[in-house]
């Protein structure tokens, strides 16, 4: 083969950088999800984040770090790696910095490579330094974002939460987790939209299902990496086409609920994400876990959140989309969230939504 000296440049100085590592900022790596940089590596806390890049190689490794999340739960990030358009493979991390086999196949070929962080900020930031590619070893420009952008602003549901069980008996574990196959990632896919996902477990806009919990989901929606009250997000760097929520769940399953006071947070919020993003498409919607006999029999949980919900998207133009509880048939995740049918069928519901703003 004979190479004009330029491509031989490129060549070699791609099988240079790769042998010892490329740095987690380079340009020829795109990134998806709210991201920090730090000293060349790239950190990130926000389930669903992703990290693209296409390469030519055998085997792809990264230097990563993973760095929990100090809670009542010990527990570890799990990413999601998938090649080309193969299935997604979970791998997990340990504690502390180590090297990763992301990929492995034949030289020679060219292939993409999407690493995608499938569970939430309460298992902990993660932090990639270097990519190193081995046998030809040469990374190319990841393939373009789409130019749609979607954010999505949810809790459990939109997070994951259970989303990889195998029914309702199992309960909160990370193996479990999987913010890839939600109902907001399945729609994100449907509309070759580039996704942003600011949703965390048992958060709400006024209150938190966990009375210990302070930091309501306005709160956390300004951070980069959220459980860091310091990082802030400059909301001008991506400015969202569609703009979904899901929430209300958590501010309505303890007692004591205050019909004025969720709606007016709510419209609070809703109004600040516009103001944002004041040509967005958005669409609030009321999740499929509410029940109106929860927290207590007569509670009408469900509809008042639906009537807040609807009072706050009619005052703002926004689309109402509700979503039924799921059917014995298509059965349900880790501690009744809903698993791969019911996020089918809300992202379906979801695409056809806004499909018709």
């Amino acid at each position: 083969m004979i190479l004009r000296r330029g491509a031989a440049l490129l060549v070699a100085l791609g099988l240079a950088a790769c042998e010892r590592g490329v740095r987690a900022d380079d340009p020829r790596l795109r990134w998806e999800g709210r991201t920090d940089r730090d000293a060349h590596a790239v950190r990130f806390a926000w389930p669903r984040t992703a990290v693209h890049l296409r390469y030519r190689g055998s085997r792809v490794h990264a230097r990563i770090t993973d760095h929990a999340y100090a809670d009542r739960i010990p527990d570890h990030d799990v990413l999601g790696v998938q090649v080309d358009d193969g299935p997604v493979q979970r791998l997990a991390l340990a504690e502390g910095t180590h090297e990763y086999t992301l990929a492995q196949g034949a030289d020679g070929e060219t292939h993409t490579l999407r690493v995608v962080k499938l569970t939430e900020a309460e298992a902990g930031t993660v932090t990639l330094r270097t990519v190193r590619i081995d046998g030809t070893g040469l990374l190319l420009a990841a393939p373009p974002a789409p130019t749609r952008r979607m954010l999505a602003i949810g809790d459990s549901i939109t997070a994951g939460y259970g989303a990889a069980g195998a029914d309702a008996r199992c309960h909160y574990d990370v193996r479990w987790a999987d913010a890839d196959t939600t109902f907001v990632s399945r729609a994100a896919a449907t509309l070759h939209a580039d996704l942003q996902v600011l949703a965390w477990s048992g958060r709400g806009v006024w209150r938190n299902l966990n009375a210990e919990d302070r930091e309501t989901l306005p709160v956390l929606f300004s951070r980069t990496i959220p459980t860091e009250p310091a990082s802030r997000w400059d909301a001008s760097h991506w400015v969202p086409d569609d703009v979904v929520f899901n929430v209300g769940t958590n501010d309505v399953m303890r007692a004591g609920f205050d019909d004025g006071r969720f709606e007016r947070a709510l419209d609070a919020f809703v109004g600040r994400v516009m103001a944002l993003a004041p040509r967005a498409r958005v669409v609030l919607t009321v999740g499929p876990l509410l029940h109106d006999d929860v927290p207590a029999s007569g509670s009408r949980s469900r509809q008042r959140v639906l009537a807040a919900h609807a009072r706050v998207a009619a005052r703002h133009g926004a689309t109402l989309l509700t979503f039924g509880a799921a059917s014995n048939a298509e059965g349900s995740g880790c501690d009744h969230h809903p698993g791969a049918a019911t996020h089918a069928r809300m992202a379906a519901a979801l695409v056809n939504a806004l499909r018709a703003q």
